[in-house]
């Protein structure tokens, strides 16, 4: 028996814009890749590209270059691109972390002794440990300079090592005096000699600092250390444990000792001053 239902127009015709259109994405394909590569960007609205009839469909580009299809509708006109969905938004790109960076160490700031040297801790912050830093020249001469700077070495520098102290036979300066240390004095043979190792290793000793009955004050800035002591014996110079950055006394005829254990040791300024009596550090 023969089939005797007809066939539906409609239907045909859908199953022929069906394949057109997979026939036009697959011709067009080529030409959406060209012409995505050249930064087209088509509108998703081709209907002023001229008429058509109703049912034709092609392929097209739709919004953010997407791969669609349009249909002509019953006025013969293009609807608009259809991509089945719009594609999603790429990801916001991600910030890099910001680098810790170290930050240096605050540089020991040195307080003023008298009017000419310095009290305070003569060191600058820093890596690899303490970085020692010279004062600068005092405003007077000092009574004793074993530096490389400031005018010096002076000759009383080679009469005041370990083992001497240094007396002015001639008439002392006004008060406060200055005694400038050399800097990076290395070590002196003397003072090994008369302390062994591991202790003072540069020295420098002014005999009769205060030669008036009052009170002295004598002040140095680290690494160096302070010693008064009466009468001259070589181990004044060593280092005991119990000296500081500053020392007074009232007896008179008091030697007064400027002593490091550290080779790398800034040229630095102790001062001696004149104070009334009873006097206390710092």
């Amino acid at each position: 028996m023969r089939n005797t239902t007809k066939e539906d127009p409609r239907a045909r015709r859908t199953a022929r814009a069906a394949r057109q259109a997979t026939s036009a994405l697959a011709l067009l394909a080529p030409l959406w890749l060209v012409a995505s590569a050249c930064g087209s960007d088509s509108g998703g609205d081709d209907s002023s590209s001229g008429p058509c009839q109703q049912g034709d469909t092609r392929a097209c580009l739709g919004p953010g270059q997407c791969n669609g299809a349009q249909s002509c509708s019953a006025d013969s006109t293009w609807s608009a691109c259809d991509c089945g969905g719009s594609g999603g938004s790429g990801g916001a790109a991600g910030s890099g972390g910001s680098g810790g960076a170290g930050t240096g160490g605050a540089a020991g700031g040195d307080g003023s002794a008298g009017g000419d040297g310095s009290a305070g801790d003569a060191s600058t912050g820093g890596t690899g440990g303490t970085q020692w830093k010279d004062d600068p020249c005092p405003t007077k001469t000092p009574i004793i300079d074993c530096s490389n700077s400031c005018g010096g070495p002076s000759a009383s520098c080679a009469l005041s090592m370990c083992g001497d102290t240094f007396y002015s036979t001639s008439t002392k300066p006004a008060f406060p005096y200055v005694i400038r240390t050399p800097s990076k004095p290395g070590t002196d043979p003397a003072c090994i000699k008369h302390c062994g190792n591991g202790n003072t290793v540069y020295g420098i000793g002014l005999a009769n600092a205060l030669p008036y009955t009052t009170g002295m004050k004598v002040t140095v800035p680290k690494p160096w250390f302070i010693k008064i002591d009466y009468l001259d014996d070589p181990k004044h110079y060593c280092l005991t444990g119990q000296e500081s950055q500053c020392d007074v006394a009232q007896t008179t005829f008091q030697n007064v000792y400027v002593l490091t254990n550290d080779p790398n040791a800034p040229a630095v300024n102790a001062t001696v001053e004149q104070v009334q009596w009873p006097a206390t550090c710092p």
